[in-house]
């Protein structure tokens, strides 16, 4: 097969950003999904093989899949698939979390700005089915994040959030629901201006979450 990218290929090599994004939407759904394992050494040249393109996006997607903790940057030896978290590494995250973010989502209900006015209520409708639920999961934390007004925590959470994957739970229909209705929870809380009732609301999300996570590594 000729190369997409290379000169017979009679159409416009498309932006090395979008063959990145198109690689990272991929390479992320297979780690989420399980096409991936866990743990599993990441081939460079395999890759970009597989998808068609040249080694330049698959480096580009690895290195934003590590920054958002998915992948393992090995140094000489490439990349590989971050290993699923220990029960240990999930206590202390989630101790980190139920630190941060139920104030957090505190100081967001008392901000006005996108967030509440247009994000959360996109991010929380139970009738939005479309996209990764990783992704919008994340989404939602981080758009709390942003609306507190912190960057440092914005920025702090955006790494934590990454290492607080569990690929299986995303396809458990179940706890899918269970965090669709826990999110639309804290999203009315901060939307409708209610601090004491988002904080509460982020804490008794954050506990079921880790409830869930210690059933499935156990």
């Amino acid at each position: 097969m000729a190369d997409p990218n290379g000169p017979s290929s009679g159409r416009a090599t498309p932006p090395q950003s979008v063959l990145a994004a198109y690689v990272y939407g991929t390479l992320r759904a297979d780690l989420l999904d399980g096409r991936i394992a866990p743990g599993e050494r990441l081939n460079l040249d395999a890759l970009a093989r597989r998808l068609h393109v040249s080694n330049t996006p698959v480096r580009q997607a690895l290195a934003a899949l590590t920054a958002e903790g998915l992948t393992d940057r090995l140094p000489n030896r490439g990349y590989r698939a971050s290993p699923l978290l220990d029960a240990r590494s999930i206590e202390e995250l989630y101790e980190y979390r139920l630190l941060v973010e139920p104030p957090t989502a505190a100081a967001a209900a008392l901000r006005p700005g996108p967030h509440r006015s247009t994000e959360l209520p996109a991010l929380a409708d139970p009738a939005a089915k479309a996209g990764d639920p990783a992704r919008r999961d994340v989404a939602f934390h981080l758009a709390l994040a942003r609306g507190a007004g912190n960057r440092v925590t914005a920025s702090a959470l955006a790494q934590v959030l990454g290492r607080a994957c569990d690929y299986q739970l995303y396809t458990d229909p179940a706890a899918l629901a269970r965090t669709a209705e826990e999110h639309r929870l804290i999203a009315v809380a901060v939307i409708t201006g209610e601090p004491d009732a988002a904080r509460a609301a982020m804490r008794a999300h954050l506990s079921s979450a880790l409830a869930r996570l210690r059933r499935a590594v156990c």
